[in-house]
């Protein structure tokens, strides 16, 4: 495709930060540093464009802090504020530009998609699928982090021209270290997807994978029997040792032990949410944290792990579960287990996992 330019002017102007600001502003308006600049913003718009104009912006050092809430400690790099705003600017003129090269099932980042869309569209393939199809499953090894930042510098080139875009989006990228990206801003999960775009459109162009989706660094697909999924996985594994990456781990068993994927654990017959979920909501329960207890609502609502986790927080924590957002309790009482297909096979007994 054509490469596209001019793209900067589009970037410093005052109606494009302030949109940005808006956008850095959703669901931050209560934090301080929002606040901040919210209150001359006028000014500080000023300046952001006047440093754009003139070549004189920089980032801020990051907020750096670690998150130990999964499986592995995540060291985030939060930009401040004012960059944020600048990230969104940048976000709003290159990501069309992306958009239309990415692959319908990468789900990550993306308007309308998610991980509940991911999830709805690996249920439906394996309903379709037949017994003896396989799960293929692949994970990267520390992908944020090992991201050859001379890799994506040319990536990105290939759909950009602009040199000043092109300079900004390597100050976003750039790292105290010989490579990867910040985790925890806005422009690193675009990179994320740039980057990985080569991985999706090898899987479906070269391999020819027919059900192939990807969410961040996993990537997920069913393969017609075990011989052709580790065919696949080699090739796989030489593509993203091209991009300097290498698998952290894989999975490759029979589509009837269902997929571990976006947080869910999925069978052609319902989807549940994965045991670490169930824990750190009681956890959340019993100190009373709301705001988590309704996290994991959120994320269990399309799932049929939802009705025993309402169930188990009516009968022990009822002063809570009064208390819970009135969309949840209605969806208490009209819940039928939507993402369960009657007579495909046997459910997991959740229900004594949760009440455990």
């Amino acid at each position: 495709m054509k490469r596209t330019g001019n793209l900067y002017p589009h970037i410093c102007t005052q109606a494009a930060l302030l949109a940005a600001f808006h956008k850095a502003g959703d669901r931050k308006r209560s934090h301080r540093a929002c606040f901040e600049f919210g209150r001359n913003l006028g000014t500080n718009l000023d300046t952001l464009e006047r440093e754009l104009r003139t070549g004189n912006y920089k980032p801020k050092p990051c907020n750096r802090f670690w998150v130990t809430d999964g499986r592995k400690p995540r060291l985030i790099e939060a930009p401040a504020f004012r960059d944020l705003v600048v990230q969104h600017a940048v976000y709003a003129v290159i990501a069309p530009l992306f958009e239309r090269r990415y692959i319908d099932t990468s789900f990550a980042c993306r308007v309308g998609r998610g991980t509940h869309q991911a999830a709805d569209w690996l249920q439906g393939v394996i309903r379709q699928a037949p017994r003896s199809a396989w799960v293929l499953h692949v994970d990267v090894r520390k992908f944020f982090y090992s991201i050859d930042r001379d890799t994506l510098q040319a990536l990105l080139a290939r759909v950009i021209k602009c040199q000043d875009t092109l300079a900004l989006l390597a100050m976003f990228a750039h790292r105290d270290s010989p490579t990867g990206v910040p985790i925890g801003n806005l422009m690193s999960q675009t990179f994320a997807n740039i980057y990985l775009n080569s991985l999706d459109q090898f899987c479906k162009r070269t391999l020819k994978v027919p059900h192939y989706g990807r969410y961040m660094d996993d990537s997920i697909m069913l393969a017609p029997d075990r011989t052709t999924g580790a065919a696949w996985l080699a090739a796989i594994r030489t593509h993203l040792a091209g991009l300097g990456l290498e698998i952290s781990h894989y999975s490759l068993h029979p589509v009837k032990r269902g997929a571990n994927f976006c947080g869910f654990r999925t069978w052609a017959c319902g989807r549940f949410v994965r045991p670490h979920v169930i824990r750190a909501m009681r956890t959340d329960a019993r100190r009373d944290r709301m705001e988590g207890v309704v996290s994991r609502l959120g994320h269990a609502r399309r799932t049929c792990s939802f009705k025993p986790l309402l169930t188990y927080l009516k009968e022990k924590h009822h002063d809570l579960y009064l208390r819970l957002p009135k969309v949840f309790h209605t969806a208490h009482h009209h819940s039928n287990g939507a993402a369960r297909q009657p007579g495909r096979g046997r459910q997991p007994a959740l229900h004594r996992v949760v009440h455990a």
